[in-house]
């Protein structure tokens, strides 16, 4: 499997909430940045966190617009959806925090992923601005 493949595995395995299989093609030391700059480092760390994130938006799902290799790094130009649950809204006022609109929540991203010998070893999502695009020259 090309770095390409893995990488569309690895959507398809969200996008189905397979935690397994997107565990399996993820290294042991995995690290995940989210564009809030929250880390989660480990893979069963990053899959107790996305199975909390799909308790939040249990309906998530993401369509590539496109992606770029580049050596080890591929980039995909994607966009998110998915509706806050009741359990997402009860996580976020229980934290403090205020429910943002749905439009804010979900969206137009640029993802990366860092691959070597076959397996997932980074993962930063970007929202998907002009700074972004101008920095990985999108």
């Amino acid at each position: 499997m090309d770095n390409q493949d893995i990488v569309r595995t690895y959507i398809e395995a969200i996008n189905e909430k397979n935690l397994l299989q997107m565990a399996s093609l993820t290294h042991e030391d995995i690290k995940f940045t989210d564009p809030s700059g929250w880390e989660a480092e480990g893979r069963l760390v990053l899959s107790e966190s996305m199975a909390g994130y799909y308790a939040m938006f249990p309906d998530y799902k993401v369509s590539v617009q496109a992606s770029h290799l580049r050596d080890d790094v591929i980039l995909v130009e994607c966009v998110t959806t998915g509706s806050l649950s009741d359990i997402g809204r009860q996580e976020i006022e229980a934290q403090g925090g205020e429910v943002p609109p749905d439009d804010q929540m979900q969206g137009p991203a640029i993802w990366e992923f860092t691959i070597k010998d076959e397996i997932i070893m980074n993962w930063r999502m970007f929202l998907d601005t002009p700074e972004v695009r101008k920095e990985f020259k999108l």
